[in-house]
């Protein structure tokens, strides 16, 4: 009943020592009164003056409970100086008692309480605001990175995939934490059962084990470019890449179900505390009255064989890279400029993993604040959602001009009323028709620039023409035919 101290831990039965169990026998009648008492511990209670834990202190032989309001959870010394201290029998006299009993024997807790950033009381609630503007960025910028590499078909190539790919995963990790965080921030909801605990747990680790599946992927991808352009198309085809693909996805996928089953196998008898605003391994496994010794072995491991090795490899091909790049000249310089975004990238999200891994091992200083760690493993899976869709958008030029272009609305004809509506530049005649105009039918206007000679001199002049999109087609009409468009359409939509 007591885990925090090693007296009080039964001692292992060897194999083959431990007598067979006989039949059920009743506890010895006590002789006196304080003579047996029996202990439990109420906790997850909602805090009354600073308190959330009741020891319950009950006389076996006069049935006479005695409760003392603490604050935290004692360790084993703490409960005997309360026992020793407080006043247990009658007549304010103290009564050492022969014998201790747990209230409850065998019971694994399956209901736990979220309690992260518990310190800051009434001010927990305002932490809704960052939070919720960090989720709307990063669920808004990764739409838009999304849409875009989607629709337009110049983006159709191996890196530009990838970058989606991780815009996939920035987009959806928030969604299975923040959601629930946010509704404790304001309507104080905390519960969540030991099942669903699981089950975010798994979704939470076994999605972000791919943020730096996808930064190794993306490193293959830049090694081929580089260093064997040549064979770049044929190394990057589906087939040939499928094989890193589904190493990775298996060593995801086993590492992670192994970490969640070892730790659904643990029995959580003392407390359901969790310190964390979701459910984080290290945060559930703290709280198991058993060993834990294989749990944080595994853990290890998987961070040893998932982001560690993923950047050891990151690390290696970028040497390799770099190597290349040196003896290759300009040429070389230039196509290195592509590994920039990739490099940052790479650097925010290790900074942030070795911080958010080295608050669980060290308790110093600012590392021993409980606050601190529940908000450094937030940032670890909050952060780089709202920072790799900026970021790629921002360094990568071709990513760069189709958001500005989708963003600012082309100039369109309404085929009904046959007037100009304008809200934003007139985009430049297009080298391919069916990659930068929409998906629906419309008119778009185009200036199509040209030069006339002007005493002289070559001066810039322009021509408009009018561009019917309809799908992925585009059908070049000359000015004049404009307002028999205007009919044709107009009759087209009147009998429709």
């Amino acid at each position: 009943m007591l885990t925090s101290g090693d007296l009080c831990k039964p001692a292992p039965s060897a194999p083959g020592v431990k007598a067979p169990a006989g039949l059920p026998q009743p506890l010895p009648v006590p002789g006196r009164p304080w003579s047996h008492i029996a202990l439990d511990f109420l906790t997850g209670l909602s805090p009354s003056n600073g308190n959330s834990v009741i020891l319950t202190i009950v006389d076996r032989f006069s049935k006479a409970a005695y409760f003392v309001a603490l604050t935290k959870l004692p360790t084993a010394r703490e409960t005997a100086d309360l026992i020793t201290f407080h006043r247990v029998g009658p007549g304010s006299t103290i009564h050492f008692p022969g014998r201790m009993e747990p209230l409850r024997e065998n019971i694994s807790h399956t209901l736990f309480i979220l309690d992260g950033f518990n310190e800051l009381g009434a001010l927990r609630p305002v932490l809704f605001i960052p939070f919720f503007i960090m989720f709307i960025v990063s669920l808004s910028a990764n739409s838009l990175l999304l849409y875009v590499i989607i629709s337009q078909r110049s983006l159709h190539s191996p890196m530009y995939i990838l970058i989606a790919g991780m815009a996939c995963v920035d987009l959806s990790l928030p969604l299975f934490f923040v959601p629930n965080m946010l509704l404790s921030f304001l309507f104080d909801w905390r519960g969540i059962s030991l099942i669903g605990c699981l089950v975010q747990m798994h979704f939470i680790h076994f999605v972000g084990t791919f943020q730096s599946t996808f930064l190794l992927w993306m490193a293959l991808d830049r090694y081929f470019a580089i260093c064997t352009p040549l064979h770049y198309h044929k190394r990057m085809a589906l087939p040939k890449f499928l094989k890193f693909i589904i190493l990775l996805v298996f060593r995801n996928i086993l590492m992670i179900t192994l970490l969640v089953s070892l730790a659904g196998s643990l029995s959580f008898c003392s407390a359901n505390v969790i310190n964390h605003c979701f459910c984080e391994h290290m945060a559930l496994v703290e709280l198991a009255c058993g060993s834990t010794s294989v749990n944080n072995l595994a853990g290890l491991l998987t961070v040893f064989l998932v982001p560690v090795a993923d950047f050891i490899f990151i690390a290696a091909s970028y040497v390799v890279i770099f190597s290349s790049v040196l003896t290759s000249g300009k040429s070389g310089v230039k196509a290195l400029h592509t590994c920039i975004t990739h490099i940052v990238v790479i650097t925010v999200s290790l900074t942030i993993a070795l911080i958010a891994f080295l608050s669980y091992r060290i308790r110093n200083g600012l590392w021993s604040s409980a606050a601190f760690r529940v908000f450094i493993s937030t940032m670890y899976l909050l952060f780089p959602s709202c920072f790799n869709p900026i970021i790629y958008g921002i360094r990568t030029t071709e990513i760069r001009q189709h958001v500005v272009k989708t963003l600012m609305s082309c100039r369109t004809v309404d085929p009904v009323k046959g007037q100009l509506e304008t809200n934003g530049p007139f985009p430049p005649v297009p080298t391919r028709l069916d990659s930068d105009f929409g998906i629906c039918t419309r008119f778009h206007y185009v200036l199509v620039p040209g030069t006339r000679q002007n005493k002289g001199k070559a001066v810039l002049h322009g021509s408009e023409i009018f561009l019917l999109c309809t799908g992925y087609s585009c059908i070049l009409f000359p000015p004049y035919l404009k307002m028999a468009l205007y009919q044709a359409m107009a009759n087209y939509l009147k009998k429709g």
